[in-house]
């Protein structure tokens, strides 16, 4: 299995700060972190495919995007069909 990148492996790659990182993919860069280096920023982060950890966000925003749901031993009808297929978000929802 290969190992998602982080924000430090960005950092590593475009030679600056973990906090320099997190400011330019944050959007909070402007004033702060010279612009050569926000593009190596962005140029690393795209060349490692980075992607953030979405547990971390969730933590950060306090919204999981998840679903809880109960049913019960020999439930049936429309929910668990529905709630046994994954959600899309950009395809929308699941359909039965």
């Amino acid at each position: 299995m290969v190992r998602k990148a982080t924000a430090q492996d960005v950092a590593d790659l475009a030679g600056v700060s973990r906090s320099a990182v997190s400011l330019v993919l944050n959007g909070r860069a402007q004033g702060h972190i010279a612009r050569d280096k926000q593009q190596a920023v962005l140029d690393a982060a795209r060349r490692l495919n980075y992607t953030p950890n979405a547990v971390a966000l969730s933590l950060r925003n306090r919204r999981s995007r998840t679903i809880g749901v109960l049913t019960w031993p020999g439930a049936s009808g429309f929910a668990v069909p529905c709630c046994t297929r994954r959600w899309r978000p950009r395809q929308g929802p699941a359909t039965c």
